[in-house]
C-alpha cells in the first residue's frame, strides 16, 4: 500500500499499472470547502483521464445529479456516511463511490498471476 497527496495527475502517471487499485477523494462537487478546489472542468479532465488508466480505481463523490451524469458510463454505488465533522453529527448523507470494476467479481486467472509476479 502507498498512501500519497499529490495532484491525481502525477498520482496516475507514477503508479499506474494493471495490478494497481487508486482510491481517489477529489475536493466535493462544486463547493469550496478547502484550500484546493475542483472546478466543473476539472473533473471533466479527471473523468476523462480516468478512461486511459491501465489499473482499477474507487472515486468518492458527493451523490449529486451532475455527478451521476458526468459519471455516467462508469459503475455507480451508492452508499450513506455520517460526516463526523458536521454540526449534526450522526446525520447521514448520500455518497457515490464510482469505479471501473465489478467488486464481486474475482480477478481473472491472468490478472491473479501478474499480482503475484508484482509483489515478489
Amino acid at each position: 500500500m502507498q498512501i500519497e497527496s499529490l495532484p491525481y495527475e502525477q498520482i496516475l502517471e507514477r503508479y499506474d499499472r494493471p495490478t494497481t487499485l487508486f482510491y481517489l477523494d477529489p475536493p466535493y462537487w462544486r463547493r469550496k470547502l478547502y484550500r484546493f478546489n475542483f472546478s466543473d472542468d476539472d473533473f471533466r479532465a479527471l473523468e476523462a483521464r480516468l478512461h486511459g488508466i491501465r489499473g482499477r480505481f474507487i472515486l468518492s463523490l458527493d451523490d449529486h445529479p451532475d455527478v451521476r451524469k458526468l459519471f455516467a458510463n462508469w459503475r455507480l454505488e451508492r452508499t450513506e456516511i455520517a460526516y463526523t465533522a458536521r454540526t449534526n453529527a450522526g446525520k447521514r448523507y448520500g455518497e457515490l463511490l464510482i469505479l471501473n470494476f465489478d467488486p464481486a467479481s474475482k480477478p481473472s486467472a491472468a490478472e491473479s498471476a501478474q499480482e503475484k509476479r508484482a509483489d515478489q
